[in-house]
């Protein structure tokens, strides 16, 4: 007289069943989604505030204007938010043929996501402080070095996590720097 899906018992489990089948999925998309690595690297950035290091020697040919431009040295201090915006500001030491040194402190402020491996920034706000001899690099030197600085700010990282407290970005033109935790 019943069929065998219709018998009050067997319906019962049959709704059971796919109560239980629909809730093991959610709950696999979301560990998938909390685990993945877009999300993984996200919570890793916003977890410690970075700092990184670069010295650059400069060949007298490579910065059209800049010729006298022989070493720069760059100490960055990073910190991503977790609302996607951030904050950089970068030490710069340029040092010039005679060994005259300028300092500029460049402040950064922007958003930031990771999307598919990479880290992509696009800053809002700059801000920049010279100190040291300012008369070693002219001021349309300067406005020059700022400008670079501007346009290698905008940039997509790949980001690897290298360790617990280091992450390694790429960048397109294969320029690679690391960032370290600052505890």
């Amino acid at each position: 007289m019943f069929s065998t899906l219709t018998q009050p018992g067997k319906t019962h489990r049959y709704y059971l069943f796919i109560i239980i089948a629909l809730t093991c999925l959610v709950t696999l998309g979301s560990l998938y989604y909390f685990f993945s690595s877009d999300h993984k690297i996200s919570r890793f950035l916003t977890s410690y505030n970075w700092q990184s290091y670069a010295v650059t020697d400069v060949a007298s040919t490579e910065v059209p204007g800049l010729e006298i431009l022989k070493k720069v040295i760059e100490t960055s201090h990073i910190v991503y938010m977790p609302n996607q915006s951030y904050s950089r500001v970068t030490r710069v030491t340029l040092i010039n043929e005679e060994q005259g040194q300028l300092h500029l402190t460049i402040t950064e402020y922007g958003r930031w996501e990771v999307s598919g491996g990479y880290l992509q920034i696009r800053p809002t706000h700059f801000n920049e402080m010279k100190t040291g001899n300012e008369s070693a690099f002219s001021n349309k030197q300067i406005t020059a070095i700022n400008q670079y600085f501007q346009l290698n700010a905008e940039q997509s990282n790949r980001i690897d996590i290298m360790s617990e407290k280091a992450v390694l970005l790429t960048g397109l033109n294969t320029r690679s720097q690391v960032l370290n935790a600052n505890l």
